[in-house]
């Protein structure tokens, strides 16, 4: 029934009706409207429609929270008894369970007794399944001080202790209040990602730097997962107000150094790498932080090794461009060992700061080590370092570039080739890296510009190179004529 009455009011929202058939599907929601107590629980308070309606004035209104306050004051003003049906309300979910238990506590006579009704029954239900909403919005009715004791009674009893640390995102604005919530950690009672809400915390508006430093410190001993929710409270808290983050930067910086969020897979699911990347780039962009990029540079290197890294590949990459923007000579010495190891290291360094050709991925086509100035560098390092330099960069490094709008050999490459196009395999690992491409449509126009690139090698001054180019021109022409006929055959839905 609950899922009809949906389906009749997302109908009068979206289509185009005749007022007779909008009587009708409205004389049809009245007519499937609930009449049982029990049922206008479920569909009003428990899970009503996300029915947001725009107003007057352009705003949208939520009509089911509407709908929520109207049944709680009918509940009211007619005398039912709301104590046996609270099982109802603080079991499983409850969308509208705060507006409902808000207006409950706003017209309700004696708040203090049918407070001790609630917990009671709170005690009946199992843990797992308690809800706290309807007892957080009815809070709403008690004086600070008079929900800090509720709060403190909640977490000394144990059947419903778990829904303290809930209460506490809205309630709690003590430092000495949120500590307490620790001793339900230890006792078993919470787990310590349960402490992901008060990211989200009406604390934080309020919060001294000095008390949220104890309070981060605190969670970030417990765990791999603590020191994640502690990234993402400190991250909120500096959402709220840019300013805080030049007080805080510091402290952010110790938590960060002490720990290699990029190797640790252990965290709270609902969080993402994204908070700790906008903390890390937000540091590494002033500039000044050589000691701090190092640190972030060791940690890329260790989480390098990985079979696969677990933090986000895009947003590793980000970090990897700053560094190589703005603090590549301390970067590139941590980090350009891994380019000569096998196996993962390689490859994982490949993904973030090489080239990636083709037209279909635009992260960073030309790869973030050969953007800047520091191709001498990198050269000189493959000289250093040959064979195995030039041939690890030759996979790495872009193909293509333009002079005066005309598409020539990106200068790296073509600087690799002039230097090392001797050495055995260099050719083949370019030959790789030209061949390995993300492209969508035909790849025709792709394969064409390979072949003008061959075409400016063809009197090299080195044999090997001349030679492979020949040949490169002959294949791809053959292959050219190949794609043109699949091209043909695609149009033609063969």
């Amino acid at each position: 029934m609950i899922n009809a009455l949906h389906s009749l009011r997302i109908t009068l929202h979206y289509e185009k009706l005749l007022p007779s058939d909008v009587n009708k599907i409205n004389e049809l929601i009245e007519y499937l409207s609930p009449s049982d107590i029990d049922d206008k629980i479920l569909a009003l308070v428990s899970k009503p429609d996300w029915d947001n309606e725009k107003n007057s004035e352009g705003h949208y209104a939520d009509k089911s929270e509407t709908r929520a306050i109207e049944f709680a004051k009918d509940i009211i003003t007619r005398g039912i008894d709301l104590k046996p049906l609270l099982i109802l309300l603080l079991k499983g979910e409850q969308r509208k369970g705060f507006v409902f238990g808000k207006t409950i506590g706003e017209l309700i006579t004696d708040k203090n007794a049918f407070l001790t009704v609630i917990l009671e029954k709170l005690k009946e239900i199992k843990k797992e399944e308690q809800s706290p909403e309807f007892l957080s919005g009815y809070l709403q009715n008690f004086t600070e001080e008079e929900q800090r004791k509720i709060i403190k009674r909640i977490i000394h009893t144990p059947e419903i202790a778990r829904n303290a640390v809930f209460l506490a995102r809205f309630y709690l604005n003590r430092k000495e209040d949120i500590l307490e919530l620790f001793n339900l950690i230890d006792d078993g009672i919470l787990q310590i990602n349960e402490l992901l809400i008060l990211s989200y915390s009406n604390y934080l508006n309020t919060i001294s730097v000095d008390d949220l430093k104890e309070i981060c410190s605190k969670i970030y001993s417990y765990g791999n997962e603590g020191k994640w929710i502690t990234i993402e409270i400190i991250s909120f808290y500096c959402h709220r107000d840019p300013k805080r983050f030049e007080i805080i930067k510091d402290y952010i910086k110790e938590i960060i150094s002490g720990f290699n969020y990029m190797t640790n897979e252990i965290r709270v699911n609902s969080i993402d790498d994204y908070s700790y990347s906008q903390l890390v780039q937000d540091i590494l962009k002033q500039k000044n932080e050589k000691q701090f990029a190092c640190v972030i540079s060791n940690h890329i290197y260790e989480s390098l090794h990985q079979k696969r890294i677990p933090f986000t590949d895009i947003y590793i990459a980000e970090i990897s461009r700053i560094l190589v923007e703005d603090y590549f000579e301390d970067f590139w010495e941590i980090l350009s060992p891994a380019i000569l190891e096998d196996g993962f290291p390689y490859w994982n360094i490949k993904y973030i700061l090489g080239a990636r050709q083709g037209n279909f991925d635009t992260f960073d086509s030309e790869g973030a080590l050969f953007r800047g100035n520091y191709n001498d560098v990198i050269l000189n390092w493959c000289k250093l370092h040959q064979p195995k330099a030039p041939l690890r960069i030759a996979y790495l490094m872009p193909i293509s570039g333009s002079e005066n709008n005309t598409l020539c050999w990106h200068p790296f490459a073509k600087t690799i080739i002039d230097n090392f196009g001797d050495i055995n395999g260099i050719l083949e690992e370019i030959g790789a890296n030209m061949h390995s491409f993300s492209w969508t449509g035909s790849t025709v126009p792709y394969y064409e510009d390979l072949k003008k690139l061959f075409e400016q090698l063809i009197k090299h001054p080195i044999t090997q190179v001349r030679d492979w180019a020949k040949k490169n021109i002959i294949d791809l022409d053959t292959t050219i004529k190949r794609e043109q006929i699949d091209d043909e055959e695609r149009l033609l839905g063969l």
